[in-house]
């Protein structure tokens, strides 16, 4: 890096959040011992602050920061600690496209003691949890990990040239040896929970075999339970984001993806319904909001009683050879409705996820219903002009 590309002082405000010498790693006790992901938490702190991240967002980016690694040697309980953060720069790059700040990024992180929950799907992920529901952490294995850094580039790309895009963002992606060994990819959460009241939550991947609510205490409802419901996505954006979702699992499919679902939460609250009608359905524009927007303050239905938060989620898995023999198992045991299985190949799966979302889930206008968003915005418009 040249002079010209090193961090300006004002980055002196972004401050070490962490006293490392008397307390990152001692104060918290799990069964008689420190919590590893306090030591996780802390590494991933001290990376950012002392990297000082925030003047890199703006610089261009060169080959070396596609495959950039940044490793710490720290001891903590007297065991010696390997913590890598992998793309440093790229992913605070990306952090800068959805508007986060480092330093509030840091802070979040640093509100409370972290500690895992299981997951409520099948997969053998776990996930942190702690007091601030803005970010989700999640554990994954080497293959994933190795999977993202792969597609970096081509994902970055995607993101930057389409920022109404659905597919989860990753924002960080740390690993630590030592004192815990886990691989840790961070995620703002695709809902406001600060926001919604009354809600209910579905993870959709367009497959009818097996697809119902894993169990009476998960929170998650699954495809059949969605066809059950009669519940759909109505809004005045239905084909932009039809047309942005389409673009969305094309990417995944032209990079050996599948096995993703779209998480979609439903909420209703009709005591603020209308006010966001007014400020997201009758402005100068009428087009889908941003990633950005749509993690603050969703999609409003049409009659701005509903708000629906999505987002594209688990899209790290390859058709590989265990989702190769998964299909043959599916052969063998479902015959003619394998193909509506969750494993199959990811050009099938890609228009089986958007035929289900266009038929079932999202709600085209009709030319009626457009006319009549037309005369009401018309109607809007001549108000303010009075």
């Amino acid at each position: 890096m040249t002079s010209k590309e090193s961090p300006s002082d004002d980055c002196s405000e972004l401050p070490h959040i962490v006293d490392y010498e008397s307390m990152a790693y001692a104060p918290f006790f799990l069964e008689k011992s420190y919590n590893p992901l306090q030591v996780l938490r802390n590494g991933i702190i001290r990376s950012i602050s002392e990297s000082r991240l925030c003047k890199y967002s703006s610089y261009p980016t060169t080959p070396e920061h596609w495959s950039e690694k940044k490793i710490h040697e720290i001891t903590a309980h007297g065991k010696s600690v390997t913590f890598t953060d992998y793309s440093p720069v790229i992913f605070s790059k990306l952090r800068a496209m959805l508007g986060i700040d480092e330093l509030r990024y840091c802070n979040e992180l640093n509100l409370s003691d972290w500690e895992f929950e299981k997951s409520n799907g099948r997969s053998s992920a776990k996930f942190v949890k702690f007091k601030s529901k803005e970010w989700v952490l999640k554990t994954v294995k080497r293959v994933e990990l190795n999977r993202l850094l792969e597609i970096l580039p081509r994902y970055f790309s995607h993101l930057e040239d389409n920022p109404q895009s659905l597919l989860v963002h990753f924002v960080g992606a740390y690993e630590m040896k030592g004192f815990l060994d886990c691989i840790i990819l961070i995620m703002p959460s695709i809902v406001n929970w600060k926001s919604v009241k009354d809600w209910k939550l579905y993870d959709l991947k367009g497959s009818l075999v097996n697809r119902r609510q894993i169990s009476k205490e998960s929170p998650v409802f699954l495809d059949q339970d969605f066809l059950e419901s009669k519940s759909n996505v109505n809004i005045s954006e239905a084909s932009e984001m039809l047309h942005q979702l389409q673009m969305d699992a094309a990417f995944l499919d032209k990079n050996q993806l599948m096995d993703y679902s779209l998480l979609l939460l439903i909420a209703r609250n009709e005591s603020w319904g209308s006010f966001f009608r007014e400020k997201c359905r009758f402005g100068s524009k009428k087009t889908l909001a941003t990633a950005k927007l749509r993690l603050k303050d969703g999609v409003v239905s049409r009659d701005g009683k509903t708000v629906y938060f999505l987002g594209i989620i688990d899209i790290l898995q390859a058709y590989n050879i265990t989702k190769k023999s998964e299909r043959l198992k599916n052969l063998v045991a479902h015959g003619r409705r394998a193909n509506e299985a969750s494993c199959i190949n990811p050009s099938s799966y890609r228009q089986r996820f958007v035929d289900f979302l266009l038929e079932h889930v999202i709600t085209c206008p009709t030319p009626r219903d457009s006319k009549t968003d037309s005369s009401s915005r018309k109607e809007m418009d001549a108000g303010e002009k009075e």
